[in-house]
């Protein structure tokens, strides 16, 4: 892929992975790298209460869903990635 072209996609992902908000984890540094070939990575990450909003670099964000239940993890995780894309658009 282009270098100009990479840097203007901008990804939505989706984890499960709670680690990502523990500094110096192996997924956080992975994020970080996959930040470095695309213009801005947001990540849903499908948690329960007590999460905040996280920045990794300057382009790599993580969004808790801040669920009550882990029943609501997809509904939440949707409603929080529609917002994202509304705001991005």
């Amino acid at each position: 892929m282009e270098t100009s072209r990479a840097s203007s996609l901008k990804v939505l992902m989706y984890s499960l992975d709670r680690q990502l908000f523990e500094e110096g984890g192996d997924a956080r540094r992975r994020l970080a790298e996959y930040g470095r070939l695309v213009g801005s990575l947001d990540v849903v990450v499908l948690t329960p209460r007590g999460k905040t909003p996280q920045a990794i670099s300057a382009n790599v964000r993580l969004h808790p869903t801040n669920s009550r239940s882990r029943l609501f993890y997809l509904r939440d995780g949707a409603r929080l990635g529609r917002k994202l894309i509304d705001e991005n658009a």
